[in-house]
């Protein structure tokens, strides 16, 4: 582990779930995919009914851009501290009808922001994102080789962005890195997670993770447990009771509520942890 990162976890396990460092933002924009991937956490034909999808499914298929737009003004000066805005979903982000206003928001307000699309739309919007100046990466799942010879010459046609393609077949493709397939309850032929992941002890993404769903609810990592609205103050979703003991029970990786933690691959990015299991 790196000393950035050991410093970081220090202050987690002894600020009783308090934190004033920065953070990544996701944005789930859209809860609708043109897709229904085997291996999908939320909308594989596969997938048993559960309390998530119960929660998932009843949320708007579209974010509200207005109601976005007024959310990123009212942080104010508290924007600074978010890293990064990952504009998502989970669905097809491109698929929103106002897609691009969410672009220019970031845009107005000065923020980083990076996409994450399956691909399939690309081609329709690739020339305007070649032009804004805050988009960070735009990310690209590759789930075929007829796909990854439309894509593969992007970063060539667009050498000012910064475009990544993962790879989410089950063959080796030259150029993209492996893409992350997640495990959930009815998938386990499609687990890719190591044996034994589950026995790492700690996780300190609720500290630097939040995510903000279509109908404005937010929620720690990648959990359905709901810490605030964007209505809300930012001081009391970061620091309020719900976040801080959630984050405590995280720290100890026990009754964390509403959440699969054990089954969770965000630590595969974790650099510790790739020589490990990658």
């Amino acid at each position: 582990m790196k000393l950035k990162e050991r410093i970081k976890t220090f202050i987690y396990n002894n600020a009783n779930g308090y934190t004033v460092l920065p953070f990544m933002l996701g944005v789930n924009i859209s809860n609708k995919c043109n897709r229904s991937c085997s291996f999908c956490l939320y909308r594989s034909l596969l997938l048993e009914k559960t309390p998530f999808l119960d929660w998932l499914y009843a949320q708007p298929d579209f974010m509200d851009v207005k109601g976005f737009e007024r959310f990123i003004k009212r942080l104010d000066i508290m924007r600074r501290l978010i890293k990064n805005v990952g504009m998502t979903g989970k669905g097809e982000p491109l698929l929103h009808p106002d897609f691009l206003q969410f672009c220019d928001v970031m845009e107005k307000y000065k923020m980083k922001f990076s996409i994450t699309t399956n691909g399939d739309f690309i081609e329709d919007f690739i020339d305007e994102l070649s032009k804004y100046k805050y988009l960070a990466q735009l990310r690209i799942s590759v789930y075929s080789y007829k796909s990854w010879d439309k894509f593969r010459t992007l970063p060539a046609r667009y050498n000012k962005m910064d475009i990544g393609f993962y790879n989410m077949t089950d063959k080796p493709i030259c150029g993209a890195e492996e893409g992350i397939k997640l495990w959930a309850k009815g998938l386990d032929g499609q687990n890719t997670i190591p044996k034994d992941f589950n026995k790492i002890k700690t996780c300190t993404k609720p500290f630097s993770y939040l995510s903000l769903n279509t109908d404005g609810t937010i929620v720690l990592c990648n959990s359905y447990y709901e810490v605030g609205t964007w209505n809300d103050s930012i001081f009391s979703i970061l620091n309020g009771k719900m976040t801080r003991d959630f984050r405590k029970k995280a720290l100890k990786f026990k009754d964390v509520p509403k959440a699969d933690c054990l089954n969770c691959a965000f630590n595969h990015y974790e650099d510790n942890l790739k020589e490990k299991y990658l």
